[in-house]
């Protein structure tokens, strides 16, 4: 029995990635995913990479309204993951080699996974205010 974590967290700067990437590429690894989560003032990244166990995972912070390198042209099936980060989060990707330039998912209003967005905030006003508006309309009727 080993006691090897299956996983391994690595913290770079965002202007770091086409460097780190490269050297996953270098060493033969295969990417697996970008993972994203809002947080305050922008969006962090996870980037998965494997030759087996342990998982290697780099993790950054992308500020609202950057642009950062596609990693495609290393790892061609990141076009996936990049353009879904893009229309769910509002993080944008140069050089992506298959571009569905916002259009990858169709969804009810852009970047619906960060609250940052403008379009996201004006939605959730007015799911909450549809909201009362329903239940003010259930207590008229006895709570139906």
């Amino acid at each position: 029995m080993t006691n090897e974590k299956p996983q391994i967290f690595i913290d770079i700067d965002c202007k770091d990635l086409k460097t780190k990437v490269d050297e996953y590429e270098n060493r033969g690894w295969r990417f697996v995913n970008i993972c994203g989560s809002t947080v305050e003032g922008g969006v962090e990244l996870i980037y998965s990479f494997s030759d087996g166990l342990p998982l290697e995972n780099l993790r950054f912070t992308v500020p609202n309204g950057s642009t950062i390198p596609s990693v495609s042209g290393c790892f061609p099936n990141a076009f996936f993951f990049e353009n879904e980060t893009y229309d769910l989060f509002g993080v944008k990707f140069s050089g992506v080699s298959i571009d569905f330039d916002g259009k990858f998912y169709k969804v009810s209003v852009p970047t619906p996974m960060n609250p940052q967005s403008v379009q996201a905030r004006e939605y959730a006003a007015q799911a909450a205010g549809a909201g009362a508006a329903a239940t003010a309309d259930d207590d008229a009727k006895g709570g139906e």
